[in-house]
Formats: C-alpha cells, sequence, structure tokens
C-alpha cells in the first residue's frame, strides 16, 4: 500500500508566508494544548486495538552503506494490555507471513506464547514474552512500541524541557496545517526510553529529541511527525543522531488519530582510536504500513487474538 503524501510550501514562498501567518507565543502555547489533550486521549484509547500490518526491514552494511539483509513480514497487529498492569500496554504482532510465505503452526504458537503470558508471575517476564514473540524475525534488533512513540513533545508535563518554534504552513492531504518546529533543551532522565550505551560519553548530553509536528490548527489535530533522538556534545557545536522516525497518521471511529505508516531508522557510531563517534551511519530501517485498526472484546482478548 503506497501513502502518498503532499506538503505543499513553495520553497520562494515559505520565508514569506511564515512571517506574514506566524503564531504569536500565545497562539503556539494555546495549539500545543489543544495537540496535548489530543495525545493523553490517545495514551488512553490506544489499547485493545488490532490491524494488519505490512513491514519491511532492512539491514545496512555499516562499510558500504548498502541493504545486506531484506526482510517483510505481514502480522496482526494488537496493542496488548497487560494483564498484570492494565496501565501497561505493548505492541504483539502475530505474525502471519514471512517473505511471502505462511508462518508454520502459527496457531500453535498463539496459544502457547498465550499460555505462558498467562503464567508469568511478574509484569516484566509477561511484557519479556511478548516482545520477544513479535521481533523474533528482526534480525536480533528489539524495537517495540513504535506505534505508541508519538506527539511526547506536546505534552504539557514536558512543555519546559523543549523550545518551539512556528515553521510556516503547509497542505497535507488538502488540510491546511500548521508546521511546529521543537528541540529538548533540557535532559531529563528517563524521558526517552533509549538503552544503547554506545553513544554514552562524558563529554555527551542525551538521549534528546528533536523534529518536527504538522498539526491542524483548529483542531490540534497531528496529522504527521518527525523527530530524532539525538545527544550533544558538550565540547563542540555538533550533534549525534541515533534514531529517526516519521509518523503519518488517519483518523478512526476510535476518535483519535492513528498510524497508517511508520519509519522508523537506526543508526550507530563510527568511532575513531580514541572511542569517540566521528559519525552515524544507518544500521537498519523498519517501514510499517497499517491498515484500519479494529477494536476488541477486553473480556475475550486472548480468544480472539487467537482465532486471528
Amino acid at each position: 500500500m503506497a501513502i502518498a503524501l503532499c506538503l505543499v510550501v513553495s520553497a520562494a514562498g515559505a520565508a514569506q508566508q511564515k512571517n506574514e501567518t506566524a503564531l504569536t507565543a500565545a497562539q503556539l502555547e494555546e495549539l500545543l494544548d489543544k495537540a496535548s489533550a489530543l495525545a493523553d486521549k490517545y495514551k488512553a484509547l490506544f489499547r485493545d486495538l488490532t490491524a494488519e500490518e505490512k513491514r519491511v526491514f532492512e539491514l545496512y552494511d555499516k562499510k558500504t552503506g548498502k541493504i545486506e539483509k531484506r526482510r517483510q513480514t505481514v502480522s496482526d497487529l494488537i496493542v496488548y494490555a497487560s494483564q498484570q498492569d492494565p496501565n501497561r500496554v505493548t505492541e504483539y504482532r502475530n505474525i502471519r507471513e514471512v517473505d511471502g510465505k505462511p508462518v508454520k503452526k502459527q496457531l500453535e504458537r498463539v496459544e502457547k506464547l498465550f499460555e505462558q503470558v498467562t503464567k508469568a508471575d511478574s509484569l516484566g517476564k509477561e511484557l519479556d514474552r511478548i516482545n520477544r514473540e513479535s521481533t523474533r524475525y528482526d534480525f536480533g534488533a528489539q524495537i517495540t512500541n513504535i506505534t505508541m512513540m508519538n506527539a511526547a513533545a506536546t505534552r504539557r508535563q514536558f512543555r519546559q524541557l523543549f523550545k518551539y518554534e512556528f515553521a510556516g504552513r503547509g497542505r497535507l492531504r488538502d488540510q491546511e496545517l500548521v508546521v511546529i518546529k521543537f528541540e529538548q533543551t533540557e535532559f531529563k532522565k528517563e524521558f526517552i526510553g533509549f538503552h544503547d550505551q554506545s553513544l554514552h560519553y562524558e563529554n555527551m548530553t542525551g538521549p534528546l529529541m528533536r523534529g518536527q509536528y504538522w498539526i491542524d490548527p483548529q483542531t490540534g489535530r497531528l496529522w504527521r511527525e518527525h523527530n530524532e533522538i539525538f545527544f550533544r556534545d558538550n565540547a563542540q557545536p555538533r550533534t549525534f543522531k541515533a534514531t529517526e522516525a516519521d509518523y503519518d497518521f488517519t483518523t478512526g471511529e476510535q476518535g483519535i488519530w492513528l498510524p497508517q505508516r511508520i519509519i522508523f531508522q537506526y543508526f550507530n557510531p563510527l568511532k575513531p582510536d580514541n572511542g569517540f563517534p566521528i559519525e552515524m551511519v544507518l544500521n537498519f530501517r523498519i517501514t510499517s504500513e497499517y491498515g484500519p485498526f479494529r477494536r476488541f472484546e477486553v473480556k475475550a482478548r486472548h480468544e480472539n487474538i487467537s482465532q486471528q
């Protein structure tokens, strides 16, 4: 499924348009408040949902920059609420196809998994079993919950960590939108769940977040997001990008924005002799496309998953 994007702001007229229609500080704050309220709604309602997910996983050679391995999967994505703690949600992938071939004994795998999950004696064990099953075809990477990692910088409780800038206006799918740039200026431990230790140096600050939002100025609804996780060199004016994510959203019966396509890229550092990174190179890219999301009955969650 190809998703055509059309963001129309002419290069020649962008600066003039930005100056003539810029938001005031109060208007910008009001728009972020609207988006924050919808982000809270997304967090509350994005659970007990399922959609078909088509995923392409590309692993890159760090020396040549060429694709080293490539894999395609088709799954039933389940937004799974924990039995141990209903407030904890994770992605479960009931993987049906790999590179065009059906997964053998798929139904038996699902039944066995949820037997183990039901017997898990801790939240950590329950989520770990779900995550390991969901990422078993990802060449050893365990990137999970990307569908839940959006709109973080709009949230009111994190607003003091960021600086914001009106970046213009544009059109996306015939919708007039406001573009807002954001960048994290204050480090907060555990704000970003990034556990790779390869960029944790004494002279580095991070992980931090920056990016852009495309927002409906009337409703505060998010239509598109670009974000990057990066580290800042404290000795020189440079940064190192660790991840990059692009989200395209659509609407659904659930009354929230819903992911339609997500492109996630992960970068590894190349290090000189002293161990400090000299540049970041692409390690892998995950492209995920989603069909319509449907809600299922919580009391019959496991039965519904097995039947799919």
